[in-house]
């Protein structure tokens, strides 16, 4: 018979799993506040201010930018270094972990390139696209 305390105890999300879903979280929660510190600085009548003029937005969007680019590359370097330490032990579970760790690394390249995408066309175009 199985008892509660003989059977071990599972993580429900093992690291490799945490790596691959922190990258788009990192990513989604950028788009979000990027885009709607846009939306206030091209689109809304507010009153002019020091934090609430296009610049402010722009250099707010910017350091967004770097922290996002910095956190999916900590990210990134985990899933490398998780990679590699399941390559050191090849058993059932580390065989997922080395997978999970690939695909999130690759994963996180990508998303990398989507925000220096997205922080070039700011430096380039402006935060409003040119429309003021």
């Amino acid at each position: 018979m199985n008892t509660p305390a003989s059977t071990p105890y599972r993580e429900p999300f093992s690291p490799g799993l945490r790596l691959l879903l922190a990258g788009p979280i990192i990513w989604s929660v950028y788009h979000i506040i990027g885009y709607f510190l846009v939306e206030i600085a091209c689109t809304r009548n507010l009153p002019s201010g020091p934090l609430l003029s296009v610049t402010a937005m722009t250099l707010i969007v910017a350091v967004l930018t770097l922290l996002s680019l910095g956190g999916i590359a900590i990210t990134g370097f985990l899933s490398y270094r998780l990679m590699r330490q399941a390559d050191e032990q090849q058993t059932g579970v580390q065989e997922r972990e080395h997978f999970l760790g690939m695909v999130s690394a690759l994963f996180n390249i990508v998303l990398a390139l989507t925000v220096l995408a997205d922080g070039a066309s700011l430096l380039v175009l402006g935060p409003c696209g040119g429309a003021i």
